[in-house]
């Protein structure tokens, strides 16, 4: 502005004087000369006018760049504060913020709305820290604070620690600058409270005296009023140390483990004690994440656990607290687990009864110092445990029964055990610090030196035997020297540990027992006996070229360990032989093993082995010798003696079931057959009774094969010609086996006769014959031979039920699918079959077997699967001729005479009698041998025939007949019996007057007719 006026002055100035000059010197007309004074005043005005014009608007131009360059600075400076990261605020003096950024917004906590109403600063809030944070701010700008760091208080809650800068921007504003420091605030308190825990742990001289100090420390920093730490204590967690906690509060709460109404600890399915209240959660770790209350790491805190409490169900405050803590007004608590390991060893806890003494922050904080003391316990564990080892160590390596020597690096001794002292007579002062070079030179030359300097490298080398002797001392012998690195805890070598075993009573042993080895094997050579010799400390297996021989090794292949004859060892006798081995070690007295082996040819071979094991004066095990021999024949006629064993038990058990089953059939059998004389053949009823007669006799004919099987069958033996009688069957035969199959009879010259009932010879090769039809299953040959044979006293001890004596062979052979070992194993018993459900009783085979032991004769198969099975039947063989035999027309024969009829089976006992009355006879019946007896003695009249069973209680028939005989010398006498055994044993022939049952009424009265009516 002045610019312009100085400018029109100038102008002004100019233009009057230049104008007034040129007017005078030109015009001389006083009028003409005003009015060109006022043209000249006119344009004047005119032309100022636009000079001036023009001025104040170049001046506003620059004005309004001036101003337009002040509002860009502006917003560009508005801009930066808005985006910086530091807090910037405006306050003027009756403290109201009158302008701020976005980074105060976010420091501070407030909302826009919230940083622009009135005045924030509240006279009455006087209590550092409790007023929030913009009115803290406002209270040190307005006192005229213009820097440092002070605590604030968020409207969330959270504190902040700000840095304060302020300046001011006139007299009624001032600009303040704040930056967050929390981080860097906590970083510096964590890093202070964690070198005084460091100091504490590492100052502290066991455990009692770190957790005394550690709560103590806790207490401080936390601010709590109570600090406890519970630790490991057999199965519960017991308080280990306390401050600040009642002692009542800690006696009740003292123990976690829940205690059953009968006293004892509850426990959970896996046997560990129940753990209650949240104390007990914590510590095995059962904890949700998820919850706002616990932390990823197990931790659990609270800052109003009345309102925790009040916001969980009765389920939810049963499962996780005991509510202790809360019954005692404790608001604040935490509980932080001590893990070391992976292992939870223990917790602490902070209690305090003000609310919102813990936030997320500062319960992050102590679990970091939590954590801490759990390192350092694990720490002072550690070395307990190292000082407890070193101990030990030293004890073991004093107390050692071998040597125990430690090379240092240079291969000098550091260790010289008490039984090295013993055994060079050198004590270990005059040992220590020297190499074993200069000391013992012989062990050099043993290669152990050698083996030292391997360990040292890293190696683990092989034991080796060092002769020594010591001059100095006189001492000498032999021992076993094994060498390894020693190493330190970070896993380098640091040396070489070696230990010395004493071998010199072993190898003086060794000597007495060459020459006891060579005595004995002079012994065992006639024996066939193999020896054997096995070094317990080097695992050397020395055996004799007849074990070799039995093991069916070459001594080039056989390794000479123990391992090696391990492997022969049969699969299923390895566990039980190597349990027998391991056993036999620690006893003083021999031992015997009986095992299989498998040789390379797939030989299975039955062993037993008998040994010694040799010890020496301290009676530690050092050999093992002994003897093997092979039993595999001797076990095998074992084997066969108790299948032999095994099968007359069985027969027993049939035999004793098929006789009850007789009685029954005769009862069955007999009725049937009463109707069936009292019934026209041409009523349905009729044929119904043929039918049950016809399974009465199907199941007499199954009996009848079990009482064969047990050899109990009552039979009528006959002088057979063997090769008649098979001649005899041979269509029947091949009828049995089909056309498909090739029936070839090879009889044998003049193979002689045997004693046998024939039906029983035609049941043997009907049953073979069947068997090789199924095993054959398609065309095939069925060879059937007869031989005359003689069993020596050599082939009878092969099989168990052989004796020597000539024979009758019976052989029957098929080329169908053969056998293997386990099946020939159960071929003879009773019920066993190889056939689909409902093609086979299993007695077939049974019944062959009984049959021939029943006429004194053996039975032997051989066969293997695909290359078909041979029965070899021995018969004893007769020199006489033939018995002829005759048939009987089956028709009923009555009569009149009186018949005592003895029974102690009542059914029976009823049937015989009506049986007999049928047929016309006068009966008397009695139930046992007593009432006989006193029928007889009773009954003037004559008793024309005793009918008694022979089998019965108290007295058995033979008996009866012998006591009957002396009241009634002229009675007839017939017995009856289905139990052969019944017969044999009381001295009674079948040739007897002899009635097997189960029998018919006819033939009951043609026995009784031929009995009463012979003439002797």
């Amino acid at each position: 502005m002045l610019r312009i006026v100085l400018v029109y002055a100038a102008f002004a100035a100019l233009w009057i004087f230049l104008s007034d000059f040129a007017l005078v010197l030109l015009v001389r007309d006083t009028v003409a000369l005003t009015g060109l004074a006022m043209i000249k005043g006119t344009l004047f005005i005119l032309v100022t006018a636009g000079l001036l014009y023009l001025l104040i608007r170049g001046d506003a131009r620059r004005i309004a760049r001036i101003d337009q360059a002040r509002r860009d600075s502006e917003a560009r400076f508005r801009s930066y504060v808005q985006s910086a990261p530091v807090a910037v605020l405006v306050f003027d003096r009756a403290g109201r913020c009158v302008d701020f950024n976005p980074a105060a917004v976010q420091l501070l906590g407030y909302t826009v709305e919230q940083m622009g109403r009135e005045s924030l600063v509240d006279p009455r809030a006087a209590e550092e820290g409790s007023r929030p944070g913009l009115q803290e701010l406002a209270r040190q700008v307005t006192q005229g604070n213009t820097e440092g760091e002070l605590s604030v208080l968020r409207p969330d809650g959270r504190s902040v620690w700000v840095s304060l800068q302020a300046t001011g921007l006139n007299d009624t504003l001032r600009l303040v600058f704040c930056q967050d420091v929390t981080a860097r605030r906590q970083a510096a308190m964590a890093s202070e409270a964690t070198l005084q825990l460091l100091r504490i742990c590492n100052q502290a001289g066991g455990t009692r005296e770190l957790l005394r100090e550690l709560t103590g420390y806790f207490q401080r920093i936390s601010g709590c009023e109570a600090v406890g730490v519970r630790l490991r204590q057999g199965e519960d967690f017991p308080y280990y140390e306390t401050r600040g906690f009642p002692a009542e509060f800690v006696l009740l709460e003292n123990s976690l483990c829940a205690v059953g109404p009968d006293g004892k600890l509850v426990r959970d399915c896996e046997g560990h004690p129940v753990m209650e209240c949240m104390c007990g959660n914590i510590l095995c770790g059962r904890f949700d994440p998820e919850k706002s209350f616990f932390t990823s790491n197990g931790s659990f805190w609270s800052s109003a656990t009345t309102e925790l409490l009040t916001g969980t169900t009765e389920k939810e405050r049963l499962a996780r607290t005991r509510n202790r803590c809360n019954s005692a007004g404790y608001e604040s608590v935490a509980l932080m687990p001590l893990r070391t390991r992976e292992r939870t060893i223990g917790l602490f806890q902070f209690n305090d009864h003000r609310r919102g003494r813990f936030t997320a922050e500062n319960v992050t904080f102590l679990e970091g110092l939590v954590n801490y003391t759990a390192i350092a316990l694990s720490k002072l564990e550690t070395e307990r445990e190292l000082r407890e080892s070193g101990e030990f160590s030293r004890q073991v390596i004093e107390s050692a029964a071998e040597g125990v020597v430690v090379l240092g690096r240079d291969l000098r001794y550091l260790t010289w055990n008490p039984f090295m002292e013993k055994l060079t007579g050198l004590p270990a002062s005059s040992v220590l610090g020297r190499s074993p070079d200069e000391l013992f030179p012989f062990l050099r030359n043993a290669g152990a030196l050698e083996r030292a300097q391997r360990a040292l490298a890293g190696e683990t080398p092989l034991p080796v035997e060092v002769p020594f002797e010591i001059p100095r001392t006189g001492r000498r012998g032999w021992t076993v020297n094994t060498y390894a690195p020693l190493r330190n805890a970070s896993g380098q070598i640091s040396g070489v540990i070696g230990t010395v075993r004493d071998i010199t009573e072993g190898r003086q042993a060794e000597e007495a027992l060459r020459e006891t080895t060579r005595r004995l094997e002079l012994a065992m050579a006639s024996d066939n006996l193999g020896t054997w010799v096995w070094d317990i400390d080097s695992d050397i297996l020395n055996v004799d070229d007849r074990v070799l021989e039995l093991f069916g090794q070459e001594r080039e292949i056989f390794g000479g360990r123990l391992a090696d004859w391990e492997r022969a060892l049969h699969p299923e006798d390895r566990e039980a032989t190597l349990a027998g081995l391991r056993a036999a070690l620690p006893q003083d007295r021999d031992f015997q093993l009986e095992y299989r082996i498998v040789r390379p040819d797939a030989q299975v071979r039955s062993i037993r082995t008998n040994g010694l094991v040799i010890r020496n004066a301290a009676g530690r095990a050092l050999r093992a010798i002994g003897l093997i021999k092979d039993v595999t024949a001797e076990k095998d006629l074992e084997d066969r003696l108790r299948q032999a064993q095994k099968m007359e038990s069985v027969g027993r058990l049939a035999g004793g079931v098929a006789h009850d089953f007789n009685n029954m059939l005769q009862v069955i059998g007999s009725y049937v057959e009463l109707v069936l004389q009292r019934t026209d053949p041409s009523q349905p009823a009729h044929q119904y009774l043929l039918q049950v007669q016809k399974a009465a006799q199907r199941s007499s004919d199954l009996t009848g094969q079990l009482l064969a099987f047990a050899r109990k069958q009552a039979v009528s033996p006959r002088v057979l010609d063997l090769n008649e009688s098979v001649a005899g069957m041979l269509r029947m035969l091949q009828r049995l086996i089909g056309e498909d199959v090739e029936l070839a009879w090879i009889p044998g010259l003049d193979a002689g006769r045997v004693r046998m009932d024939p039906s029983q010879l035609d049941q043997v090769l009907a049953n073979l014959a069947v068997n090789a039809r199924d095993a054959i299953a398609g065309p095939g040959k069925l060879s059937i031979r007869t031989s005359a044979a003689t069993v020596d006293q050599e082939a009878a001890l092969r099989d168990p039920d052989a004796v020597p004596g000539d024979y009758v062979l019976l052989s029957v052979s098929d080329d169908g699918c053969g056998m293997d070992r386990e099946t020939i194993s159960h071929l003879f018993e009773p019920f066993f079959t190889t056939k689909e459900l409902g093609k086979g009783t299993g007695l077939g085979l049974a019944t062959v077997y009984g049959i021939v032991h029943q006429n004194n004769g053996f039975i032997t198969v051989e066969s293997s699967p695909g290359r078909g099975s041979t029965f070899r039947i021995f018969l004893p063989r007769l020199s006489g001729p033939p018995t002829e035999g005759s048939a009987v027309e089956q028709v009923p024969l009555r009569g009149s005479e009186t018949v005592l009829l003895v029974e102690d089976e009542a059914s029976i006992l009823e049937l015989g009698k009506m049986l007999l009355e049928e047929l016309g006879y006068q009966v008397l019946a009695a139930g046992g041998a007593m009432e006989a007896l006193e029928l007889a003695e009773r009954n003037p009249q004559p008793i024309h025939l005793l009918l008694t069973d022979v089998v019965m209680p108290r007295m058995n028939g033979p008996e009866l007949a012998s006591r009957l005989a002396l009241l009634r010398p002229w009675m007839r006498c017939l017995y009856m019996s289905g139990y052969a055994e019944g017969l044999a044993d009381r001295g009674l022939s079948r040739e007897m007057n002899y009635l097997r049952k189960p029998f018919t009424m006819t033939d009951l009265s043609r026995k009784v007719r031929e009995v009463l009516d012979r003439r002797d």
